[in-house]
């Protein structure tokens, strides 16, 4: 998953929490999304310091956040894609915001119009006519 939709996901839910707008299984998701990056960021403080202030300024935080997420590899792991990948579903729902999952040498399509290929697999879509060849 890209580190931006992990951080979209974080600034969105801690909006929302905020103002009480998001339903309690969201602000679950939110606070297991939290809770998981500050786990993953533990040991490294300047991870830990953009995930504890950037509810207080997310304009200021949100690129050493987004910093964070890349260079700790947070954005890769299963736990942190399944739960931002869940908290965007359900906050913006129309944006197609489910991205296609790698896991282990496979891959997921999650989400209205995602394509995922596997390991050495070829993913094609839009109108295709004649012959293939991979």
């Amino acid at each position: 998953m890209d580190p931006t939709l992990v951080v979209t996901a974080l600034v969105a839910g801690a909006s929302s929490v905020a103002t009480g707008a998001l339903e309690a299984s969201g602000a679950n998701l939110y606070r297991g999304l939290k809770g998981r990056l500050r786990h993953l960021f533990h040991g490294k403080p300047e991870a830990e310091t953009a995930l504890a202030q950037f509810e207080r300024k997310p304009e200021m935080w949100q690129a050493p956040l987004h910093d964070a997420v890349r260079e700790t590899g947070a954005a890769k792991e299963d736990e942190v894609v399944r739960l931002a990948g869940a908290l965007l579903a359900l906050l913006e729902p129309g944006t197609g915001a489910s991205p296609a999952v790698n896991t282990g040498s496979g891959a997921i399509a999650q989400g209205p119009g995602a394509v995922a290929a596997g390991e050495r697999g070829v993913a094609i879509g839009g109108d295709v006519s004649d012959s293939i060849i991979v």
